[in-house]
């Protein structure tokens, strides 16, 4: 039985919203809370959602083909990496912060993708990057689990058919590897193409979706 990742809440926000999750939409742009429900808080409530942009934190997450790096804010995740980024390591998930139960929720949907229990992801990213990456990106998350593109085609979904090289650099530039699939991209000939965790982890992903995907 497929056990369920935790949603995240504002802690206080959760006795006056009835208890909606929060969620940050893939816009690239901080959230803003409802004047109504700012009016409910004291100053002192409504400056600490101000500053919700909390340091970062950063957790080393063990995985059967090796170690990824998550990296998560108080509005959001902020990113997946395959090498360790400079920012400070939890040294556990067991805080009430916000960081950290962003982390934990990350942390348990990609045990399921690993596990093969889970296809898509329900997780509040902190997306940044220039408008033609953010298009790319959302291409990308349209592929389906255990399916594959090449460059080209998402060249031509984005209306931009020559950006076949543009494609691959935003391609590469993608802060959210597994979660935004950019290791379901290859070349047009089939070969896997490029990846920035390396070919050999590129052909493991895929092989863990379309084994998964085959059951």
């Amino acid at each position: 039985m497929t056990r369920k990742c935790p949603s995240i809440f504002f802690g206080q926000l959760t006795q006056l919203v009835e208890c909606h999750p929060y969620k940050v939409k893939v816009t690239g742009s901080s959230p803003v809370l409802p004047t109504k429900i700012l009016g409910a808080f004291s100053s002192q409530q409504k400056s600490e959602m101000t500053h919700l942009k909390m340091k970062p934190l950063q957790w080393k997450m063990e995985t059967q083909i090796r170690p990824i790096y998550l990296v998560a804010s108080g509005t959001g995740l902020r990113g997946i990496f395959w090498q360790k980024q400079s920012i400070p390591l939890a040294k556990s998930l067991t805080g009430s912060s916000l960081q950290m139960k962003i982390l934990g929720q990350a942390v348990c949907e990609l045990e399921e993708y690993f596990s093969g229990q889970r296809k898509n992801f329900d997780l509040p990213l902190e997306l940044t990057g220039t408008p033609f990456q953010k298009k790319v990106w959302a291409q990308l998350c349209k592929i389906p689990y255990g399916k594959t593109c090449a460059y080209k085609d998402i060249a031509s979904r984005i209306k931009n058919a020559k950006a076949m090289r543009a494609v691959g650099t935003a391609n590469g530039k993608n802060p959210f590897c597994i979660v935004i699939p950019c290791h379901r991209v290859i070349a047009a000939d089939g070969s896997l193409g490029g990846y920035t965790g390396g070919l050999a982890l590129k052909g493991q992903l895929l092989a863990l979706e379309q084994g998964s995907a085959r059951e």
